[in-house]
Order: structure tokens, then C-alpha cells, then sequence
């Protein structure tokens, strides 16, 4: 901040940040849950900092800020054995967080392609298939559908796909299901309003 003092960062700046600190001091394995924790194969408040520091730049403003990041202290360990030892059924409990663990991996690894909501992921380059085309060909003229965007709400349908890990009998499961979901279109403002109210506010006002 402008005082001096420090905010938490948002969801965006936190995942830029640990990457970079990561890439720089050279961690080793981790991930993140975009979160407050962050997982690795050994613990890192033996052999780390307790605090790391570090200047991004930001794309559309130009301006370079300062971020910090502070390693407070081993949360909980997990042993990925379990899994085994209950496949084995060498013990009854399924062992839950260690199966969530591996879910985090799994997104994480993706996370530069992806938009992931939750256990759903979608690639962020895709084309929207727009909500209003097939009802726009059926129901206006064609002069109308030479304004080069359609009528609907601003909202277009996007395809990705849901994974989930499930830990069964013979070893973990990774399910995966195709799935949809509506997301903004990429229209400026006068294109949104005129696909929000279904008319060409650049010729009706």
C-alpha cells in the first residue's frame, strides 16, 4: 500500500508470485492450492526463509509492485503410503486428504492452459459457441446478421470437462466427464449493452 503497509493479494497475484519465488529460489517440488497452503515433498521450514520478497510487474498499468511472502510453519504431514496400505487393506479408513493432495496436483498442473472451477476445468482459449446464434438464423432477417455479433445476453457456452480422483479398490481413479458452462463473451462495453438489451445501440441509440 501507498502508507507502507502490506494487503493480502488476490487470487491472480498469489499464483503469480509463489511461481515466481519458486522459479527464482529454486523450491523444491511443490504446489499450490491458490489458497494459504502450499504443499511439497519435504519441510521447507528447515531448509527455507522465513520470508521472500519480490516485484511484478502488471500488464495493463504498467506499474511494478512489490509483493511478500512469509513461510509461517508446517501445518500437517501426509504419508501418500496410506493410499497403498488401504488399497492393500492393510487399514479400513480411506485416507481422504491425501487423495485431495493429489486432486491439488493435478489442477495445478494445468493451471496456465485452464480455467478450473472447483473440479471443473475449461481451456481458456477456446471459442464461446454464442447462446443467440441458432435463435437469431430462425427468427430475424438477414440484414440483421450483418451487424457481425448476435442478439442474446452476453454469455456464450463454454466445454471443458470434470476430473475427480476416486480412490477404489484397486488403486486411485481418475474420472473424468465432459461438462458446460456459460461464461461473458469477450465484447467491448456497446457490443455487451447491445447483446444485453437485443438491439444495435450503435444505430438506435
Amino acid at each position: 500500500m501507498r502508507d507502507g503497509s502490506w494487503r493480502s493479494c488476490k487470487k491472480d497475484e498469489r499464483f503469480q508470485v509463489m511461481k515466481t519465488i519458486i522459479e527464482r529460489e529454486k523450491f523444491p517440488l511443490v504446489w499450490y492450492d491458490q489458497g494459504k497452503i502450499l504443499y511439497a515433498k519435504e519441510n521447507l521450514t528447515l531448509t527455507l526463509k522465513k520470508e521472500y520478497e519480490c516485484e511484478i510487474v502488471h500488464k495493463k498499468t504498467g506499474r511494478t509492485n512489490r509483493f511478500r511472502f512469509l513461510l509461517i510453519n508446517l501445518v500437517k504431514t501426509y504419508d501418500l503410503k496410506i493410499i497403498f496400505d488401504f488399497i492393500q487393506r492393510k487399514i479400513p479408513i480411506r485416507p481422504h486428504d491425501p487423495v485431495r493432495i493429489l486432486e491439488t496436483l493435478f489442477k495445478q498442473t494445468q493451471k496456465s492452459e485452464m480455467i478450473t472451477i472447483r473440479n471443473q476445468s475449461y481451456p481458456k482459449n477456446q471459442r464461446l459457441d454464442d447462446l443467440g446464434k441458432k435463435f437469431l438464423e430462425k427468427k430475424i432477417s438477414i440484414w440483421l446478421l450483418l451487424t457481425n455479433f448476435y442478439l442474446g445476453d452476453g454469455r456464450g457456452l463454454a466445454a471443458g470437462f470434470y476430473q475427480a480422483i476416486v480412490l477404489g479398490e484397486r488403486g486411485p481413479t481418475l474420472n473424468i466427464n465432459n461438462t458446460f458452462c456459460c461464461f461473458y463473451q469477450n465484447y467491448n462495453l456497446v457490443e455487451f449493452i447491445s447483446c444485453y438489451l437485443c438491439q444495435d445501440i450503435r444505430k438506435s441509440g
